[in-house]
């Protein structure tokens, strides 16, 4: 199972899902697919796959959340 969440390009200091997946696999280890690699038509979105157990889900949340709130405008 899988989803195309998105953010908001004037709500952070991407320039685009490219971007986003670059500094987030440099400054966290972690690696995310952009949307536009799956011919999504906007480049504001990632690609998530839920395969994992809960407690690694919920750890990897966190890690996004906190990559979010460096990235805040």
């Amino acid at each position: 199972m899988y989803v195309f969440p998105s953010f908001e390009k004037n709500r952070f200091d991407f320039q685009s899902d490219e971007d986003f997946v670059l500094k987030y696999l440099t400054e966290r280890n972690v690696l995310l697919v952009p949307g536009t690699g799956f011919n999504h038509t906007d480049d504001h979105h990632f690609r998530l796959v839920f395969l994992a157990d809960k407690e690694v889900l919920s750890s990897a949340f966190d890690l996004l959340e906190s990559f979010l709130l460096d990235h805040k405008r």
